[in-house]
């Protein structure tokens, strides 16, 4: 997949048919699709695997009661599956994009409400290959998850700003 993205962008910088500014935003719509899809598909894997480490993952948050928390372990990584097949490979595009942002919107609240509130956890979201954290370490690596995610909700946004309201449709 690496190799075809990089001949992708080689064939769009030397695509001398399209302004400068046209091949930078088709670089960067492909660019934002390809990377928010892989997170989705990579955080998404071992929450399929192991729905009942998801669910205890997600009741460290005491957000939700546990039941809750079970139903939400089952369907949440299929959708984010689902999203990042969709932005890679363009299909139902609005849709993920949609769901993209909903997805970051609620990480981001939930993991700022678990460190508002003094809660010291690794989000779940990716494999933890890490041994025990100090509760500082894991402070630290909550309030990065929150920065990537706000990253990562601003290209879901810019890609959703693309998709719904470009008439341009031949960029990509």
């Amino acid at each position: 997949m690496i190799a075809f993205y990089g001949i992708f962008l080689f064939r769009i910088i030397n695509d001398k048919n399209k302004s400068l500014r046209l091949r930078f935003k088709t670089m960067a719509i492909v660019s934002f699709r390809l990377l928010v899809g892989g997170i989705f598909i990579w955080a998404s894997i071992q929450k399929i695997v192991d729905p009942s480490e998801f669910s205890k993952q997600i009741d460290l948050y005491k957000a939700t009661p546990i039941i809750i928390n079970n139903i939400v372990a089952l369907i949440i990584p299929w959708i984010e599956l689902l999203i990042g097949f969709g932005l890679i490979l363009n299909r139902n595009i609005k849709g993920s994009i949609i769901l993209s942002i909903i997805l970051f919107i609620l990480f981001i609240l939930l993991i700022s409400q678990a460190y508002y509130r003094g809660f010291t956890l690794d989000c779940g979201c990716f494999w933890n290959v890490t041994n025990v954290l100090s509760d500082s370490e894991l402070q630290f690596k909550m309030l990065k998850r929150i920065f990537e995610d706000i990253i990562f909700l601003s290209m879901s946004i810019y890609l959703y700003f693309i998709y719904i309201y470009n008439r341009d449709n031949d960029v990509w």
